[in-house]
């Protein structure tokens, strides 16, 4: 197995995958697609590696001092296809032995099937050979991302993200389905759903989260693991980070959502709306019955069921007081482990 001289071709732009970012600069598995291509070339042992770039040139080239620094870097200034790239790879160089060429976004190649395919093309003395493969599962081509089994590499088009909807940055995860969305510049949505959207600047989403019609998110916002929200408005810097539900609802600046919060916005006949002030502070597991409004800095106690407004800088409480029954579990679930339990506790005092 020899091969003098291996070309990348790493010059497209990628517009299927829906980014601002060049195509082989994307991430899989821990590698760029361009990282996974060279790592499999590195097992080649070549004389020259020479790397034709276009789109995204200077972040791409910069990329490259890094993974492969010995590399040489051509630059194809317009577009001119697959068979221009190539011309340009080998202009002033005439290699004398098995020249390589490669696409720049295949992650799936590795070391082995290259050095399979280089002695094959070298036992058989062609001119000139081509390695293909059969791909189980083509569903698509855009975005390139494993399944949850963390052994086949999928290809997936996100269909309802074009390149005006999500804005440059912004980082749109696997498993995620977007429809009629904008997700603004360095946000973030993993895992999730979202209808009839917007996603803030620097805002993040999910994961398994699910954004209903009419949500807007602010700037700097959160919807986190397991949030339900629909036609509901969030202010810069809020949170709502998990297991809440949030319908018909308006939320300030800079408050907190506490954990497996409810806006409970329907009374089985009409929606109500709930509105929370700036910077306040909703204690986890607090039922919020609308219609309802909770001022700026106010705070609810955790547990509580909110059926009143609760004034700016106030504290809403609104939960019964704790009794305990003493002896209750040995009356009533006599014989049980936890009457056994609790009846040795009462032994050893």
């Amino acid at each position: 197995m020899t091969v003098e001289t291996v070309i990348v071709l790493a010059a497209g732009e990628g517009t299927r995958m829906k980014s601002a970012k060049a195509k082989v600069l994307h991430s899989v598995a821990g590698r760029s697609l361009l990282g996974h291509v060279l790592h499999a070339v590195d097992h080649l042992k070549a004389k020259e590696v020479r790397i034709v770039v276009g789109s995204g040139r200077e972040l791409v080239e910069e990329h490259i001092s890094h993974i492969a620094p010995k590399a040489t870097t051509i630059f194809q200034e317009r577009r001119g296809g697959t068979g221009h790239a190539a011309q340009l790879a080998l202009a002033g160089s005439t290699p004398k032995g098995t020249v390589l060429v490669l696409a720049g976004d295949t992650p799936m190649l590795t070391g082995e099937s290259l050095a399979a395919f280089i002695t094959a093309h070298n036992s058989g003395k062609f001119a000139a050979s081509v390695l293909t493969a059969e791909h189980p599962d083509p569903t698509g081509y855009g975005r390139i991302i494993r399944d949850d089994s963390d052994e086949l590499l999928k290809i997936v088009e996100e269909k309802d993200a074009t390149d005006d909807q999500r804005a440059q940055g912004a980082s749109i995860g696997p498993r995620t389905t977007l429809t009629n969305c904008q997700v603004k510049e360095g946000a973030s949505v993993l895992e999730s759903i979202a209808v009839d959207s917007v996603i803030g600047e620097g805002s993040t989403v999910g994961p398994f989260t699910y954004l209903r019609q009419g949500t807007v998110l602010g700037d700097a916002t959160k919807a986190g693991a397991f949030v339900e929200m629909k036609n509901a408005t969030v202010g810069t810097g809020s949170k709502v980070p998990h297991l809440s539900y949030v319908g018909d609802a308006t939320i300030g600046e800079g408050s907190n959502i506490g954990a497996a919060t409810i806006f409970v916005n329907y009374d089985g006949v009409e929606k109500h709306h709930t509105t929370i002030g700036d910077h306040v502070r909703i204690g986890s597991d607090t039922m919020l019955v609308a219609p309802l409004t909770v001022g700026d800095g106010a705070y609810t106690a955790a547990g509580s069921v909110i059926t009143e407004d609760v004034p700016a800088g106030a504290i809403g409480v609104g939960r019964a007081k704790q009794r305990n029954v003493l002896g209750w579990v040995m009356r009533k679930r006599a014989g049980s482990k936890s009457a056994q339990a609790a009846e040795a506790k009462e032994k050893k005092g």
